[in-house]
């Protein structure tokens, strides 16, 4: 981490982050990247201010105009990183994952950062968008017939779809078909959703997300 990003530092970066306030984030950002900050410690940092835009979102404190200004922002930063070693698409192929953010739910980014960290480190990654439909997460499943499956919430509202989804996915596929893992992750997603919608894990930081893929996907590669 770089010497500069002191305690106050930190602090007023994530306090503009959570305004919106593009003048102070991105060149902050191009600063930490200079300095030797590694982009996967810029990007945990920016998803703290995602989160905490998501929850002001939920209460109404933010509305559509405010996470298209998010978007725009964390897309900027995405743009400085996504040429960078650490995130470069690996050619390697671990395994098959789908991912998209659940019907009713228009948050992308922390998706959109999972992904491109799977990618560069081997995995081959669909990503269906946002606000997708129960019904398409299933003939994806069947048509792609991936090791995982991640489904993202970060609108507590949404929970009827994300329950809706998993219970797809976990019935309606016939036997023949692969069955994938399915993990869930966001802001609003814990441990009592988890055993409620009956999914197979929570997907956490990106090591964890990583971490996670290993697993499922080792034990469903052919020896």
């Amino acid at each position: 981490m770089p010497l500069n990003m002191n305690p106050g530092r930190r602090a007023d970066f994530l306090k503009a982050f959570i305004d919106l306030d593009e003048e102070i984030v991105l060149p902050e950002a191009r600063a930490f990247l200079d300095e030797g900050l590694s982009a996967t410690k810029l990007l945990k940092l920016c998803l703290e201010g995602l989160l905490d835009i998501g929850k002001l979102y939920e209460s109404q404190g933010y509305f559509v105009a405010g996470l298209i200004i998010a978007d725009d922002m964390m897309r900027g930063i995405l743009d400085m990183i996504s040429a960078r070693p650490e995130l470069k698409p690996s050619d390697e192929k671990l395994g098959l994952i789908v991912v998209g953010t659940v019907e009713g739910d228009i948050h992308d980014l922390g998706k959109s950062v999972a992904s491109m960290f799977l990618r560069a480190h081997g995995y081959e990654v669909t990503d269906l968008g946002v606000d997708v439909p129960p019904a398409v997460f299933l003939g994806k499943a069947l048509e792609l017939q991936p090791d995982m499956i991640g489904l993202s919430m970060l609108t507590a509202s949404c929970f009827g779809a994300l329950k809706r989804t998993v219970h797809l996915l976990k019935n309606e596929i016939p036997p023949e078909y692969r069955h994938p893992f399915v993990a869930v992750g966001g802001g609003v997603v814990d441990e009592l959703i988890l055993k409620s919608i009956k999914a197979d894990a929570l997907t956490g930081d990106f090591e964890n997300t990583l971490a996670l893929a290993g697993r499922v996907c080792a034990k469903k590669r052919p020896a």
